[in-house]
């Protein structure tokens, strides 16, 4: 009977080059499942247990799945040396809080001749691992999420062939927003084998400028069969259409590659909601492996529903909140304030939502209103403006209580107090600093400046006149700056 000894010998040098290494059938059974798959995450060097965002989370980390928003398709072929290939494709699908996702892979390791001892040639066989996975994640509260998946694998060599069932367990956490952890056991069999692997990754977006995004990841991974491994990934998305990754691994067995075995470079293009992924991994001496994808985003009937009635949602709080703005300025608080708290009822978090409904409360409480609120501010600013710091105070201390949030009255109050405190300023320099509280009152910074600028020749160490010419400095400035942004978007 011919011996398959040269045969398991071809395969293992075919798995140990190909980073998944084995001595005999038992060892090697599920090794194809110890590699990097996917171009985006391949791409990063496999440091992608945290950021795990799309239907690859259902192999990086199930917990990642609680991310899917819409049906998320994604297929790839992975050629890597001689004839031997891998090829996969993933399906997610939101469920509930969650998402619900399928994987299939199948590997083919080439084919090899069967010889006997003698070195005689027999027949042609050819090596496969197949595997099915299934796994499901969904969020914990409004920070952590945590997933579960389920594997069949069988590897397979002539008659002979190995089946198991494997098991995954993730969590992930989102903090800040912008920050993501990420942990998972993977690959756990029935029989307690050395397959398994314990990630955890730390990863980030580090600015998100108009749509143009950096993602950054740094990943440890132990394996029971090879031991630690490190890898860091980074991803530039941009223009909402291209995006470019680079990533690094570091394990002991990338020794016996030299060169720069642990590199990995590859893009993405996005057309609509079909992205085209490519990824390339170096081997060192023995070359490159490559990896082309497709990935599809179907957004279903109920999540298209639920975008657009998220839409409607903010235009509805929108105009509520515009029509507050308008009933308060034209003096009907408790109207404002209707309309105001139906904006909360619709959006919580709407911005200065909670500032209007204070400011509402506030006058409606005292019986005050606007116009009367404005009239006591001008009366502080003439008091301020003759350098009567005491009745500036007493006025602007009115208005803080009625409208705590009013112009910067906090600014003005502070100044009061600090110049009502002070040794005050010459008579020269008084003047100076009064013409220019005018002109500032009526935006003429440059005018204002320019007062101020005369005031502190008269009087050098005068440091309330140098803060004033700061400030109004730092306000034109913006004022130039949002001119020149709202013209750039007309």
């Amino acid at each position: 009977m011919l011996k398959k000894t040269a045969v398991l010998a071809a395969l293992t040098f075919i798995l140990q080059f190909s980073l998944i290494g084995a001595d005999d059938m038992d060892s090697i059974r599920f090794s194809a499942l110890d590699i990097n798959i996917g171009p985006r995450a391949s791409s990063m060097a496999g440091a992608f247990t945290a950021l795990s965002d799309d239907c690859s989370a259902v192999y990086y980390n199930p917990a990642g799945l609680s991310a899917i928003k819409m049906i998320d398709i994604n297929a790839a072929f992975n050629k890597w040396f001689m004839d031997a290939s891998f090829q996969y494709g993933y399906l997610a699908v939101p469920v509930g809080y969650g998402a619900i996702a399928g994987m299939f892979t199948y590997t083919d390791f080439g084919t090899f001749i069967e010889r006997d001892g003698s070195g005689i040639s027999g027949s042609e066989i050819k090596p496969n691992n197949i595997s099915i996975a299934l796994a499901y994640g969904a969020p914990i509260g409004d920070i952590f999420s945590a997933g579960i998946g389920f594997k069949f694998a069988n590897m397979g060599l002539e008659e002979t062939s190995v089946s198991d069932f494997l098991f995954d367990f993730g969590i992930r956490a989102r903090i800040m927003e912008v920050i993501y952890a990420g942990a998972m056991i993977q690959n756990l069999d029935t029989v307690f084998s050395d397959g398994y692997n314990v990630r955890a990754g730390l990863g980030g977006q580090v600015f998100n400028i108009n749509g143009n995004t950096m993602y950054l990841e740094a990943d440890v991974k132990y394996s029971g069969a090879y031991g630690l491994s490190y890898a860091a990934g980074v991803e530039f998305q941009l223009f909402r259409m291209l995006s470019i990754r680079g990533g690094y691994n570091i394990r002991g067995e990338n020794s016996i590659l030299s060169g720069i075995s642990g590199l990995s470079l590859g893009a993405g293009i996005t057309i609509d909601k079909i992205t085209f992924d490519y990824a390339f991994m170096s081997r060192g001496e023995l070359g490159m492996t490559h990896l082309a994808g497709i990935r599809f985003m179907y957004e279903g009937s109920e999540e298209k529903e639920k975008r657009n009635y998220q839409k409607l949602t903010e235009f509805l709080a929108y105009q509520s909140f515009k029509d507050g703005e308008e009933a308060f300025e034209a003096g009907n608080y408790k109207r404002a304030l209707a309309y105001w708290e139906e904006v909360k009822s619709m959006m919580p978090e709407y911005e200065g939502l909670n500032e209007a409904i204070a400011k509402a409360n506030a006058i409606i409480k005292s019986g005050g209103s606007i116009k009367r609120i404005e009239t006591t501010f001008r009366q502080g600013m003439t008091a301020y403006e003759n350098f009567d710091f005491d009745t500036a105070v007493k006025k602007w201390q009115e208005v803080k209580k009625v409208y705590p949030s009013y112009k910067d009255i906090d600014m003005w109050l502070r100044d009061a107090k600090e110049l009502k405190a002070s040794k005050g300023m010459s008579k020269q320099a008084e003047k100076y600093f009064r013409e220019g509280i005018k002109y500032y009152n009526d935006c003429d910074y440059d005018k204002a400046i320019s007062s101020w600028e005369k005031g502190l020749a008269k009087d050098p160490k005068n440091k309330k006149i140098e803060q004033y010419i700061d400030r109004t400095r730092a306000k034109r400035l913006e004022m130039k700056e949002g001119i020149s942004k709202a013209r750039a978007d007309v």
